[in-house]
Order: structure tokens, then sequence, then C-alpha cells
């Protein structure tokens, strides 16, 4: 048996009947660990991974009326939809966070000696080369987002993503091949390079 999340008795607490919350377990046994997944490829933090993971099974647990079979793809696309969008709501709050801290501290900055080694300055780099390819892809149409976002963000396989969207594996090849290239132009446009 998997522990129940800290969230377990506010969820059941929300639910009106016995199957709503038997139903709300399986639910959570089969799909934590996409959810987690999910949240921590888009956060790069276990912490708010396991916050944003929380607060998609509370949203889940507020619709759990509505789902029917826990098994069926319309609860799958729910999930995943609800765990990338919690996710990105907390990478939004945290960059805004991250940036009011930044601009506190611009003087202080300033006024001293850059203590800044070529490994931090290349991590910085590697991740806002990450925040803006991301930021690029969500600006795509969604014929190349929705499957660049599911391979490159949350590391799904051709075939899983091909399930998922109900399309073709070739279909879902070409679009990422070619989304690739969009990606490529784009960030080369800005100055990222792969070199």
């Amino acid at each position: 048996m998997c522990p129940m999340p800290l969230i377990f008795p506010l969820a059941v607490g929300m639910m009106s009947n016995p199957a709503d919350e038997n139903k709300f377990e399986q639910l959570y046994k089969k799909y934590r660990k996409k959810v987690y997944g999910i949240c921590f490829a888009i956060l790069r933090n276990e912490e708010d991974a396991k916050d944003a993971s929380q607060d998609v099974f509370l949203k889940l647990a507020q619709k759990i009326s509505e789902i029917d079979d826990i098994s069926a793809h319309k609860t799958v696309s729910l999930v995943v939809i609800l765990s990338s969008s919690i996710a990105k709501n907390y990478y939004k709050k945290n960059k805004r966070e991250r940036e009011r801290t930044y601009s506190a501290t611009d003087k202080e900055l300033e006024t001293s000696e850059s203590a800044i080694t070529p490994d931090v300055a290349n991590s910085v780099v590697a991740k806002d080369g990450y925040d803006r390819m991301v930021a690029v892809i969500q600006e795509m149409s969604a014929t190349y987002k929705r499957p660049l976002l599911l391979k490159l963000v949350e590391g799904y396989s051709n075939s899983e993503i091909a399930e998922f969207l109900e399309l073709s594996d070739v279909v879902v090849r070409k679009r990422i091949s070619v989304g690739k290239q969009l990606l490529a132009e784009k960030l080369k446009k800005e100055g990222f390079t792969n070199e």
C-alpha cells in the first residue's frame, strides 16, 4: 500500500461519498509518479515539485465526481494538463520572487567584487537557456508546442506522445523534427547556441 499524501484528509473532506474516496485513492496510486514527474520536469526542484503535486491532487479531489474511469484517456489528459498548468504557475511565481530578490540585491552586487566562477556562470546560462527554450515552445502553434513540451520538458517517448495525442508515430516524429528546427532557429536568432 503506497502512503497517501499529507493532503489526503483535506481531499477526502471535499468528497461526498465513500465511492469517491476510493476512486481518489486509486487515482492517486495510478498517477502519483506521473504527476510528480511532470511537476519536477518543469520546476527542477524537489520541494516545489512535491508542493505542486499536492495542489494537483487537491484539484483532482475537487473534480473526482466528474471522473468516471481513472484509466480513460480523458482522465489521463486531465491529470497531465492540471499537472503542467499548476507546475507552470509555480514556476512563474518562483521566477517573479527570484526577480524581486535579485533586484533588491543588485546594488550590493554592483559594489562588491565579482565572485562568479566559470562553473557558476555556465550554470546560470544553462538555466536561462532552458527557461528561454520553454518560453519559445510555449509561443509556438499547438501543432508543435504539445509534442515538443511532452518530449523535451516532460520526457515522454515518441510512442507515448503519439498515443496521448492520438496521432501516428510518423506524424509525431515529423512534428517534433520540424518543431526542433523552428526552436533552434529562434534560439539562434536570440544568441543561444549549442556550441
